[in-house]
């Protein structure tokens, strides 16, 4: 279940990154503000990357919010992940 769950907000993020990538946003600060409203309105998604931080740690993140036309560093997820 836990790997299910992982995947899934693996692929949920991918798709939210490749749609960004598509649009004028192209600064670091507006692809990570955009990426932090889509984690608190989507309880869903927070609930998989949270399952996916205690799963896999860090490391996890990581891989999941990989993209080469952007960088979201990991510890900044897992403090929104940990703030509520």
């Amino acid at each position: 279940m836990k790997k299910k769950n992982l995947a899934e907000a693996a692929a949920e993020i991918q798709q939210l990154l490749y749609q960004l990538s598509q649009t004028s946003i192209t600064t670091n600060e507006t692809i990570t503000e955009a990426i932090y409203q889509e984690i608190k309105c989507n309880p869903t998604l927070k609930s998989r990357l949270q399952g996916a931080l205690k799963a896999g740690g860090l490391e996890a993140l990581k891989a999941i919010f990989n993209h080469p036309l952007f960088s979201i560093p990991a510890e900044t997820i897992k403090g929104w992940l940990e703030a509520e």
